[in-house]
């Protein structure tokens, strides 16, 4: 008669897969079979990674910024609801790097030239996030080094239908020390918006992720920032969100653990900025390397989102 089978083991005596390898409180929060801490997968109906069919080009490849001789970078692109969208980078400006936009219709014809999307042009301006608010207007956001006097801080400028400024750029964070960078922006019911961004120092273990929300005329709902992450230890970055159609948000990140892997985390909030659970480990096992994206279903008050994780 067969022993005793070990903890661990299948019938046939084989050891299961090695948990992923984290900081040992990292681990109580992320693991998925600890329900008093973290909200198991499935029933939050995330929605699987693969992708159901493969995309195809409806046309050729066309250049986005004119300066074809100015290096650009950083790109981000927002589509609307009639099928037109607007692509915003970096590139070179009067000191050293600024943020650019241009709009094309659904047939990617150019509805005009590219355009300067900051005023304040000293030192750098990066890492853009566009999104297309109700109405056709845009909302633009970046981090700028120096401009709030204290390394890198979050700023945005909102655009009308026709690619015009509706107002001058502004001051997203509040906590200015320390350098928040990457912003992420997603529009929100009646024209407002979400933005999201690293922050270096306040989440009380390193780089954390916080967010706020802001109205159509680009006022703060919120009196300050709001952390995002529940889960302090490690590091907290590459922020992605997505709002549906009556406000609620997920934002997704990436983090790096005690052991030096990186997972894709997210969370859940509704249409009132406060959390609808704590963070919620979406990625199955550790990688090198992973990035994150989310996006939320905007026929459907419930808020289902999706996952995308990349590795080498």
């Amino acid at each position: 008669m067969p022993g005793p089978r070990r903890r661990g083991t299948d019938s046939a005596g084989r050891r299961g897969p090695k948990a992923p390898r984290a900081h040992a409180t990292a681990r109580r929060r992320l693991a998925a079979s600890d329900a008093r801490d973290v909200e198991p997968l499935e029933p939050r109906t995330l929605l699987s990674s693969a992708v159901p069919s493969a995309p195809f080009p409806s046309g050729d490849q066309f250049p986005v910024h004119v300066a074809a001789e100015s290096p650009a970078s950083g790109s981000s692109v927002a589509i609307g609801a009639d099928g037109s969208f607007v692509v915003a980078w970096q590139a070179p400006d009067a000191d050293q790097s600024g943020i650019y936009a241009r709009r094309f219709d659904a047939s990617g014809n150019a509805l005009a030239g590219e355009f300067p999307v900051n005023s304040t042009t000293a030192l750098v301006q990066s890492k853009p996030s566009v999104a297309v608010v109700a109405g056709g207007g845009l909302v633009v956001a970046w981090q700028s080094d120096g401009q709030d006097g204290s390394g890198y801080g979050i700023y945005a400028r909102r655009f009308g239908p026709g690619g015009e400024t509706a107002g001058d750029e502004f001051a997203l964070n509040t906590m200015t020390d320390g350098g928040q960078t990457t912003p992420a922006v997603a529009a929100a019911p009646g024209g407002g918006f979400v933005a999201a961004w690293m922050d270096r120092v306040h989440d009380g273990d390193g780089p954390g992720i916080f967010a706020r929300r802001f109205d159509a005329a680009g006022a703060a709902l919120d009196v300050a920032e709001f952390r995002v992450n529940d889960e302090v230890i490690g590091a907290q970055a590459d922020p992605a969100l997505g709002v549906d159609a009556v406000g609620n948000l997920v934002v997704a990140w990436q983090i790096q653990d005690g052991a030096g892997d990186y997972h894709v985390l997210a969370r859940r909030f509704g249409a009132d900025g406060v959390a609808r659970g704590v963070d919620v480990q979406v990625t199955t096992a550790p990688s090198l390397f992973v990035s994150a994206g989310c996006s939320i279903n905007g026929n459907s008050t419930k808020g289902s989102f999706s996952r995308r994780g990349q590795s080498p």
